[in-house]
């Protein structure tokens, strides 16, 4: 962890659900007290300060209002903030999914959280969207490559919510090339197949000729 003393790395890894816990809290809440971080980690009011003093070290933005009386995290204006776009969301929520069913009970509530918290702060409904294939991703999620469920979801995506996509193709001998779809389609011949209306790519294309997707 960044900051931190070689000889407190042990405590930070030991102590870290409560850790999560408490930066779960500064994402839900306007601000919170010591207090607060001390009753929902059952910690003393000194190892709450200390919390604090890791999740800051640690790279999250953390701040102290006065006026709120308790900790929060900065807001945009005063930090330069990660904007995320529909398929940079897909490949976190996928990792993230993928991370949450090989840790323990207590890490997989928390990784579960924050994987709800970010497909809800998107401003399209993906929440609807990761429900439909979670049961898929269920039955795939122990396969070695699940690229075809990446290249599923974004592809989904980029005809449910009407946007530009663009694919890496390949053919028979494995050469790839790059073709943009303006306004994607789905239709479901056996399988499903993205409906490409450009002229440089007439009729469907097979998922399984998709190398890559990215919507842009």
């Amino acid at each position: 962890m960044r900051g931190c003393p070689p000889h407190l790395l042990w405590g930070v890894m030991a102590n870290v659900p409560k850790i999560i816990r408490v930066i779960n809290l500064l994402f839900d809440r306007k601000s919170v007290s010591v207090d607060t971080i001390s009753k929902a980690c059952n910690v003393s009011r000194r190892t709450a300060y200390r919390y604090i003093t890791y999740i800051s070290k640690s790279g999250i933005p953390v701040t102290y209002d006065r006026a709120l009386h308790g900790y929060r995290l900065e807001s945009q204006r005063e930090q330069e903030g990660i904007s995320l776009n529909i398929d940079d969301t897909i490949l976190i929520t996928i990792a993230l999914a993928l991370l949450s069913r090989k840790a323990n009970g207590y890490y997989r509530q928390d990784t579960e959280l924050l994987l709800r918290k970010i497909l809800a702060s998107q401003k399209i409904p993906l929440t609807e969207l990761w429900q439909a294939f979670e049961q898929r991703f269920d039955t795939e999620s122990d396969s070695r490559d699940i690229s075809d469920l990446i290249t599923t979801l974004i592809v989904h995506s980029a005809a449910m919510f009407n946007q530009k996509v663009n694919i890496s193709l390949a053919d028979h001998s494995n050469n790839t090339r790059e073709v943009e779809i303006e306004n994607p389609a789905l239709c479901f011949r056996d399988t499903w197949r993205l409906s490409a209306r450009e002229a440089e790519q007439q009729g469907d294309i097979s998922f399984s000729q998709i190398k890559r997707a990215r919507i842009v």
